[in-house]
C-alpha cells in the first residue's frame, strides 16, 4: 500500500513574485532607489531608501553613485556600461598574461575598451 502525501500548501502570488524578485535581483538593480508614489523621483525618500539598500547589498557609496549616473543613460549605453564592466578586467589581466610579441595588441585592445568606457560616461 503506498504512503499518502502530505496535502500541498498552495503558494501565494505574492510569496511566489518575492521569491522571483529575490531570486532575479543583482546588486545593481537593488541599488535603484525605491520611489514612494507621493515622492518626486530622485526626492530624499529614494535616496534614503536607495543608501539603505545599498548598504544592505555591501555596496559602496561609490557604487551608488555609478548606479545613479547609469539609470540616466538610454538603455542600450547601460547594457553596453554593463558588458564593458566585465570586458575591461578580463582585457587587462590577458595584458598582463600577454606574451611580450603579445603586448602591443594587448596593450591597444585595453585602450580602445577603455576610451569606449570613458565615451559612454559609465
Amino acid at each position: 500500500m503506498p504512503i499518502p502525501r502530505p496535502p500541498r500548501r498552495k503558494r501565494s502570488i505574492c510569496r511566489s513574485m518575492a521569491w522571483a524578485v529575490w531570486a532575479l535581483a543583482t546588486p545593481t538593480t537593488m541599488a535603484q532607489p525605491l520611489v514612494a508614489h507621493s515622492a518626486p523621483p530622485g526626492g530624499a525618500l529614494a535616496l534614503r531608501v536607495s543608501a539603505g539598500t545599498a548598504q544592505l547589498q555591501g555596496l559602496s557609496p561609490e557604487h551608488l553613485l555609478i548606479a545613479a549616473r547609469r539609470r540616466q543613460l538610454p538603455h542600450a549605453a547601460q547594457l553596453e556600461c554593463a558588458a564593458q564592466d566585465t570586458q575591461l578586467p578580463v582585457l587587462a589581466r590577458s595584458l598582463h598574461r600577454a606574451a611580450p610579441a603579445d603586448k602591443a595588441a594587448a596593450q591597444a585592445a585595453l585602450e580602445q575598451a577603455q576610451a569606449r568606457f570613458r565615451a559612454l560616461r559609465c
